[in-house]
């Protein structure tokens, strides 16, 4: 669930990283009228306060995310990604447009660049392949394990642009106000940094567990479960963890996979659709082989004592999955539907146990098929139509929307013309970009 205090204090993270740079930028430059040079030195002072942005929100720090949820996070970060990308390019622009006004030529300005403008130019040119490997993975079908490649230039990224703006920046050398808040920054980039990759890997170097199972469900789902050898983990249903597998045969690096047991099962069930390099070859995966489990996040749980509404594609049934056992375990009698959209019937997953499931609760379940018309089951897809008449009787339920990013947009756009309020939509996308 969502905690609104978290989503607030990002907010004013966000206030604070805007105006505190611009106060200060205005205090240590007081009487300086607007020009293409000023323009060029606060669009720096703002890449650098923006591009360190990135490294807080992106440390997996559970004082934001584990009350503000990956989605809206990612969402976030994208946004913050674009605007610091503008002052990058505004930065130079700025100042070099300034230069030729005053007189001076593109090849002079060129020609009295040091080695630190050259690492800056460096920095621009990493950035744009990040931006560009983010904004156009789609188009360009960018895998995961290629896109976190990409990504990975962004440490290089912070190492370039600290050395640029220390050696070249007025604002440094002046020692003034705004030094001050470069050095706060930066030093919370790398405590980001830090983290990420050194306390968390520490905190939960003991969350280790042993492969049990691994199976496939349908011809590109699989089932992989998993005992721990420590300490059992404790989430709630509909979070998901980071999980790195130790094996001989598979590279080890943290991938974020959602939970699709019980909370109150021993063993953690992973539900994971081969959706790129890595997920392809986890059937490599043998029994006796170890994983380390990092997490619980995810805010994608229920809440309150109300009637739950779930409209699901493919796989995105995982998060839901545990919901249901685990109301199944402890008898919850709260009202619940699923509205639940696949292509063919073969590609349904937990069919059975699904039926089982809805016997128990007393649950109503609606299968959607795209490619296939079968007795039983509804033929298309979900539209406002299909929506409207599953609606009727439900219309103060909690909805919980889960599939791939384009039928999460647009059955939210959808609910909320149908009268729904945002309030009462919680959203998770199946997008690990």
């Amino acid at each position: 669930m969502v905690n609104n205090k978290k989503v607030i204090l990002l907010k004013v993270l966000f206030a604070v990283f805007v105006f505190v740079p611009l106060v200060l930028f205005f205090k240590e430059n007081a009487g300086l009228s607007f020009s293409l040079y000023t323009m060029g030195r606060l669009a720096a002072v703002y890449a650098v306060s923006f591009l360190c942005l990135q490294f807080i929100l992106s440390s997996r720090l559970g004082l934001i995310e584990k009350g503000v949820g990956h989605p809206r996070l990612l969402k976030w970060h994208k946004k913050i990604g674009k605007l610091a990308t503008i002052f990058v390019i505004l930065h130079p622009l700025g100042l070099t447009f300034f230069s030729l006004k005053l007189g001076l030529d593109f090849g002079g300005i060129i020609r009295s660049y040091t080695a630190y403008h050259y690492l800056g130019s460096v920095a621009l040119l990493l950035i744009f392949v990040v931006v560009a490997s983010s904004i156009y993975s789609s188009k360009i079908n960018l895998n995961y394990e290629n896109w976190k490649v990409a990504h990975k230039l962004v440490y290089i990224i912070l190492v370039l642009t600290f050395i640029h703006s220390f050696f070249l920046g007025s604002d440094v050398a002046a020692r003034n106000s705004l030094y001050y808040w470069w050095v706060l920054v930066y030093g919370l980039s790398v405590a980001g940094v830090v983290h990420r990759h050194v306390y968390l890997p520490y905190l939960f170097r003991k969350s280790i567990f042993e492969v049990v199972n691994n199976k496939m469900l349908t011809q590109n789902t699989r089932s992989i479960t998993l005992k721990s050898l420590d300490r059992k983990l404790v989430f709630k249903p509909g979070q998901f963890v980071f999980v790195t597998f130790y094996s001989r045969l598979l590279k080890q690096e943290d991938h974020p996979f959602t939970i699709s047991s019980s909370a109150a099962d021993t063993l953690v069930e992973l539900t994971i659709k081969a959706s790129g390099d890595f997920t392809a070859q986890l059937s490599k995966l043998r029994r006796g082989d170890r994983a380390r489990l990092t997490g619980p996040y995810g805010v994608f749980t229920p809440r309150e004592e109300r009637s739950l509404f779930f409209i699901v594609g493919g796989v995105g049934i995982t998060p839901v999955m545990s919901i249901l056992r685990s109301f199944a375990e402890t008898r919850n009698n709260r009202k619940i539907k699923l509205v639940y959209a696949n292509k063919t019937r073969k590609d349904i997953l937990f069919f059975d146990e699904l039926s089982k499931i809805s016997k128990r609760l007393g649950a109503e379940i609606k299968h959607v098929l795209s490619q296939e018309k079968l007795k039983g089951f509804s033929e298309g897809r979900i539209d406002a139509p299909m929506l409207q008449a599953e609606l009727k009787g439900w219309s103060d339920s909690v909805f919980y929307v889960v599939g791939p990013r384009a039928m999460v947009q647009d059955i939210t756009s959808m609910l909320g013309k149908l009268g729904v309020p945002g309030r009462n939509i919680v959203t998770e996308l199946f997008s690990l970009k």
